[in-house]
């Protein structure tokens, strides 16, 4: 859940929701307030809008949402000025952080190079970020930051569940948030929610990391494997040796002659 800011601040591990301006000028304003109050050490945008080069917000089919777009491409700006890291999570190319492939985006993706809007210079980011994550969902690079940090701290937990996953996507339903190729709030997103492909992708990260993490767990604890299983595969990695010159022998003789 939430926490007020000044409980936040005191405690590890809180999150807390704010509001940021629409307009541009009490934008700039409200991020510095932020930067001052909490100071952070890293600014991270996930699937969040960036400008253009000319100053407007698109979605990814061209349409300019500059009118509903908080503004928080300050928040970049700033963060530079300070010399803090950045980090961008992205999709479609129109996102903070992703300014740094903007000439593939404008290749590639229909709406890149133009938007079909009134100023012509199409989607393409002009925010960048220190780090770049792109995926096939952002979602899914918001997946593999949780991974890796799971992975560089061994603690697989980092990695939400599949069912903090479900409860994010119905608590954003509740809220009006639409999927946005139905447009329907209905907790989807792009995958109806019974086909349960985010929650799969999830497991799957799961699995990788565990088998990555879990063996350096039992190498430091009183459960890591036993004299018996090092002496099993010494003898296993000797049968292999001699399986395999078994095979280089029986290659010479049946090719060779």
């Amino acid at each position: 859940m939430p926490s007020p800011p000044e409980l936040a601040l005191g405690t590890p591990r809180k999150v807390i929701i704010l509001p940021f301006p629409l307009d541009e000028q009490l934008a700039r304003g409200a991020a510095l307030r932020l930067f001052d109050e909490f100071k952070p050490k890293a600014v991270v945008a996930i699937e969040k809008l960036s400008k253009n080069v000319k100053g407007v917000y698109h979605n990814g089919f061209g349409i300019d949402v500059s009118a509903v777009q908080a503004k928080v491409d300050h928040l970049f700006d700033i963060a530079r000025e300070r010399d803090i890291s950045t980090i961008g999570v992205g999709d479609g190319g129109n996102e903070i952080g992703t300014a740094c492939i903007a000439d593939t985006v404008r290749q590639i993706v229909p709406t890149g190079a133009k938007c079909g809007c009134p100023c012509g210079s199409g989607i393409a980011a002009a925010t960048p970020a220190d780090y770049c994550v792109f995926g096939s969902k952002s979602n899914y690079g918001g997946f593999a930051i949780e991974a890796c940090l799971a992975a560089g701290l061994d603690r697989p937990e980092v990695l939400h569940s599949e069912v903090v996953g479900r409860r994010v996507y119905e608590a954003g339903a509740s809220m009006g948030l639409v999927d946005p190729f139905t447009g329907l709030a209905f907790g989807w997103d792009e995958f109806p929610a019974e086909k349960n492909v985010n929650e799969l992708v999830t497991n799957l990260i799961r699995y990788m990391l565990l088998v990555r993490v879990v063996p350096r767990w039992y190498q430091d604890s009183i459960m890591g494997p036993s004299q018996k299983w090092i002496n099993q595969r010494a003898f296993a990695e000797q049968l292999v040796a001699r399986w395999g010159k078994s095979l280089v022998a029986s290659d010479d003789e049946r090719f060779r002659k």
